[in-house]
């Protein structure tokens, strides 16, 4: 058990569940075009004034916005 981490199973769940949004077509393998529509959806979401770059502060606030899914998904479990 890493110090500061939630535990492991938990953390596996977690990563499970993203990859289960990544893997659109749902047959458990992530190919380029899943990972890259994801990418580009990532950055699309994370652009908030849509200037085609990503600020520190557009960042930071995406970043915060990940952190409190991950708390809202770790309460589900």
């Amino acid at each position: 058990q890493a110090q500061g981490l939630p535990p492991f199973e938990m953390r596996r769940q977690i990563a499970m569940r993203k990859f289960a949004e990544i893997d659109t077509n749902k047959d458990n393998i992530l190919d380029r075009l899943e990972l890259t529509a994801f990418a580009v959806n990532q950055f699309l979401n994370m652009d908030q004034n849509e200037d085609r770059f990503l600020s520190e502060e557009e960042f930071k606030k995406a970043a915060e916005a990940e952190q409190n899914k991950v708390r809202a998904m770790v309460q589900t479990m």
